[in-house]
């Protein structure tokens, strides 16, 4: 995932507390799609993914 995406540590932790919020098991299809997303929406940071997490769970 930080290859592929070159995502900095602190945002695939994030990724993977997310991944876990939605279900119990993670899977690379969900983590792909989170991570696509956030770079789509230009998240770079642990902090942003948090707040823009936070905003589109309560939609």
């Amino acid at each position: 995932m930080e290859n592929e995406y070159r995502l900095p540590s602190e945002l695939i932790n994030v990724l993977i507390k997310t991944c876990l919020d939605y279900t119990s098991v993670l899977t690379l299809n969900l983590a792909d799609r989170i991570a696509n997303n956030w770079l789509q929406n230009k998240i770079h940071t642990a902090q942003e993914a948090i707040a823009y997490t936070k905003k589109w769970t309560k939609k």
